[in-house]
């Protein structure tokens, strides 16, 4: 089995593992799920006129919301599983069904939430020969179209 093998395979069981565990916990933290103790309109409008919260209806719905999602990442699960098989087989409506998948799944990674940690700094790649900078800069032709390793400087605590 090769290294990237392993990682989904892995992941498969570590997700499997955390949908199928998730409800023991949750049931041990916050009951079954019910809508019965949840904040009422009224509850609030007291709350707000008292300056006082009683902390129960607030577990109530902070349990009820995390049995919400744990559904939602079953449902999205299953549904990723049914629209990767289909579009596999190439059954007739496939494209669709993996497309409304992608529509209800969280992205993989925000844009700019994550840094490069290893020092390789990515320059933008130009057309060969010299191309215009798709930047729009000029004067940065001096620039690698390669990757380039920045040496780890440590600094070293004055003692």
């Amino acid at each position: 089995m090769t290294g990237a093998a392993m990682r989904r395979a892995g992941s498969a069981v570590g997700l499997l593992a955390s949908l199928a565990g998730l409800p023991v916990l949750l049931d041990a933290a916050a009951g079954p799920p019910t809508l019965a103790g949840l904040p009422t309109w009224g509850w609030v409008v007291a709350g707000l006129r008292d300056q006082y919260l009683p902390v129960d209806p607030l577990l109530v719905a902070l349990g009820v919301l995390a049995w919400g999602l744990w559904a939602y990442a079953v449902l999205v699960t299953v549904l990723r599983i049914v629209a990767v098989v289909a579009a596999r087989r190439g059954v007739a409506g496939s494209a669709g069904l993996l497309a409304f998948s992608n529509l209800v799944t969280l992205p993989r990674e925000p844009a700019g939430l994550h840094e490069p940690r290893s020092g390789v700094t990515r320059h933008p790649r130009r057309p060969p020969g010299g191309g215009a900078d798709p930047r729009g800069t000029a004067g940065v032709g001096s620039r690698p179209h390669h990757a380039e390793r920045r040496p780890y400087r440590h600094h070293p605590r004055p003692t």
